[in-house]
């Protein structure tokens, strides 16, 4: 884990994750589809993403998320808190709080961006 993702996770350790009341979600069994109303595109949630849904209630911060979801999955504190920091910031990301910044978007790469140095 790079140096950013730990201060980045630090970070949002006392952060309280709020989910927007306006959000679309259309559930499957295992996985689902959420949309924001301050996104154009809808956001996929893996199983665990989906999962959180249901436990992140404007409440609880992330630390506290990742207590709970170590002892329920019996693995490490450090372990449940990479998880839920990185699905909070996938939540961000896809316009689906009010308490979280969220992450800047990521621009992709030209192939000409590079310039060796010979």
């Amino acid at each position: 884990m790079t140096d950013d993702t730990e201060e980045l996770i630090t970070k949002i350790k006392n952060e309280i994750p709020r989910l927007r009341d306006d959000l679309i979600i259309d559930a499957g069994a295992t996985d689902s589809v959420a949309w924001s109303p301050t996104r154009v595109d809808p956001i996929y949630l893996d199983p665990i993403a989906t999962t959180m849904l249901g436990v992140v209630d404007g409440i609880a911060s992330v630390g506290t998320l990742a207590t709970e979801v170590a002892d329920v999955l019996e693995i490490s504190e450090k372990m449940a808190l990479d998880q839920v920091a990185r699905i909070v910031r996938r939540y961000g990301s896809g316009g689906l709080l009010e308490s979280v910044d969220e992450a800047p978007p990521v621009e992709p790469l030209s192939p000409y961006s590079y310039v060796p140095d010979w």
